[in-house]
């Protein structure tokens, strides 16, 4: 295969696609992810808190366990997933034959860190939040942090994948891994994102037109069915599209670590050295 010298965000998007379409069934992957989530948020966040009200917990109490422990659960299946998914292409750049059931047993060989790192994230989340309802200028310096945040963990499922270390070390380990390579990588996620942006423009699109269709009806049941069925192609389009986007995405994450820190990737026609440089010290 030949290799291109200078590869741009959509040969490199192509060249994680061409991995991804491989196991395209690993898509049920982050679809469990939004499933067991919206779950727990059911489930802890508004089961738990009526349980704890009805035997006697004041309902601020009962809201703020029920929301502490949905948040932290919802992280963790988050994490769960998405280092599931980074199984998966590590798998299958090693010449494996990745499934949904094998990847996710090996992320829960990592449950330990994969719970630290929830807590952490639960835990930062709830200081950038706080900053941006308590603190002058709160909500510019919580988006600040927030990218500070995106920018430092770019790598991190791929660390508590495959690295032996603490959740904090591997907030450490991620970022100096992104600093190596951080111009090209930045430019790159956000390709990514402009490429599939016509796709999530016309679902978001379809989905407003359908709800602005049905609301406009005044009692036609035809209008009113034609646009719960635009609205409802319009929101499917828009979850496939980040669901696919999220998958590709950690695909690629796993290639970069993977080329990082030395170990083998796949020959994918793009020249990941040129592609991405190493900082000079």
């Amino acid at each position: 295969m030949a290799t291109n010298r200078n590869p741009n965000g959509k040969q490199l998007l192509q060249a994680s696609l061409a991995l991804f379409r491989q196991d395209k069934g690993i898509a049920a992957l982050p679809v469990l992810s939004i499933a067991s989530a919206f779950a727990t948020l059911v489930i802890v966040g508004g089961g738990l808190g009526g349980v704890l009200t009805v035997a006697g917990v004041p309902a601020q109490g009962s809201f703020i366990i029920s929301f502490v422990l949905a948040l932290l659960l919802t992280m963790f299946l988050t994490t769960f997933f998405g280092v599931a998914v980074v199984f998966a292409a590590a798998d299958r750049i090693e010449g494996g034959n990745p499934t949904v059931g094998s990847c996710m047993a090996k992320a829960w060989e990592r449950k330990g860190i994969i719970f630290g790192w929830a807590l952490l994230s639960a835990v930062v989340g709830t200081i950038l939040n706080a900053i941006q309802e308590k603190v002058p200028f709160g909500e510019l310096l919580s988006i600040l942090g927030g990218l500070a945040w995106a920018v430092a963990t770019w790598f991190v499922l791929p660390v508590i994948a495959f690295e032996d270390v603490s959740p904090f070390k591997a907030v450490k380990r991620s970022s100096e891994l992104f600093k190596q390579r951080w111009g090209k990588v930045t430019r790159s996620a956000v390709r990514f994102g402009i490429l599939f942006l016509g796709w999530m423009l016309l679902g978001i699109a379809l989905l407003v037109g359908g709800i602005f269709i049905t609301a406009s009806a005044h009692h036609n049941d035809a209008l009113v069915i034609a646009g719960l069925v635009v609205a409802a192609a319009g929101l499917l389009l828009v979850v496939v599209v980040s669901i696919y986007l999220s998958v590709v995405q950690m695909y690629l994450r796993t290639i970069l670590y993977r080329f990082a820190v030395g170990k083998s990737v796949p020959d994918l026609g793009v020249d990941l050295a040129t592609a991405f440089p190493a900082a000079r010290s």
